[in-house]
């Protein structure tokens, strides 16, 4: 069982909550840059409130405002820049999928402006969302969904993945990285042990595994830590990643020329949609930004070739980093 010992504590913890209106819209302090731009990320949930058209709120919903109010921080955009810059800009994925409908229909309908903006040239559904589901053929899917994952996953894994293809895919990750780590109490796992401080970890019934934390030595130029414990009173050390440590920050060449797509925020480019040499019209989808607890598909601002791909997945990018260069037609 690979436990990690010290699980890096959060840059923030804390949940902030602003209310607007009646409802409140939680918003994901953890993931902002700053606490500055979560200062400027509660005032802007009212008037994106108001663009959305005064939403009933449940947990979906006030997701979808709380993305777009972070969205808006990020990028410096207020509620008129949105009406004026719409048709050229990216939204948040959440936010597509609530003007494409599949969330449902809001009981005063869309605001019919703002939604042509968000979907470009993709029609909404004007029905129940689930009205739209394929169907399923669960004998043949569920086969090939064990191939992919393993064959320990259940029916109700698979249910899971279908409807949380992102969070089953993650938390499939996470346990082949640390297997199980729901037999470790709240506190070691979000802060870990304090010096000299132990837990008793139950892996079985009657089980017990001891733990003690006795130190850890200084970072080498990688990053990594050399972390001495003890497992029921035997002396042991394992090596770990610091990720509270930068090293060599890399910067990347940024979007500046027309024929270039560059990252609209902050995140981890987490899916290439093109490959060089594809010919794409405008509108198409081209990559996948991971931030702040929210994805964000970006297209093509024009149409043309795939001439350079210049990041791969998984990169940590910053604001107009340059991620696609397109040949123009």
């Amino acid at each position: 069982m690979n436990v990690n010992l010290k699980p890096v504590q959060p840059k923030y913890t804390t949940t902030k909550y602003q209310e607007v209106n009646t409802p409140t819209y939680v918003l994901r302090q953890e993931d902002l840059d700053s606490k500055n731009n979560l200062k400027q990320s509660k005032p802007i949930t009212k008037p994106v409130n108001t663009l959305f058209g005064d939403l009933i709120k449940v947990t979906p919903s006030s997701k979808v405002v709380g993305d777009m109010a972070m969205f808006m921080t990020s990028n410096g955009y207020s509620a008129e820049d949105i009406l004026a810059k719409g048709n050229s800009i990216d939204f948040p994925d959440s936010v597509k999928n609530f003007f494409r409908g599949n969330l449902g229909q809001p009981h005063a309908g869309f605001p019919t402006e703002l939604q042509k903006m968000v979907l470009k040239e993709e029609q909404p559904f004007t029905e129940r969302p689930n009205a739209h589901l394929a169907p399923i053929d669960f004998e043949q899917e569920f086969k090939e969904f064990q191939a992919e994952f393993d064959t320990f996953c259940t029916e109700l894994d698979f249910i899971s993945y279908k409807l949380y293809p992102k969070v089953f895919s993650d938390y499939y990750d996470h346990f082949q990285q640390f297997n199980e780590v729901r037999h470790l109490d709240t506190l070691p796992f979000f802060y870990g042990l304090k010096q000299n401080e132990e837990t008793i970890i139950e892996i079985d019934n009657g089980k017990n595994i001891l733990i003690r934390y006795i130190s850890s030595a200084a970072a080498d130029e990688d990053g990594i830590r050399n972390v001495t414990f003890e497992l029921n009173g035997q002396m042991r050390s394992v090596k770990i990643k610091d990720e509270t440590i930068l090293v060599d920050k890399i910067s990347h060449r940024k979007a500046l020329e027309s024929n270039e797509v560059g990252a609209p925020l902050q995140g981890s480019l987490s899916q290439l949609l093109v490959k060089e040499g594809d010919v794409v019209a405008i509108n198409t989808p081209l990559f996948v930004i991971e931030a702040m607890k929210m994805e964000s598909t970006i297209t093509a601002p024009v149409a043309g070739t795939i001439h350079k791909i210049h990041l791969p997945p998984k990169t940590l990018v910053a604001q107009d980093d340059l991620i696609i260069e397109f040949k123009l037609d």
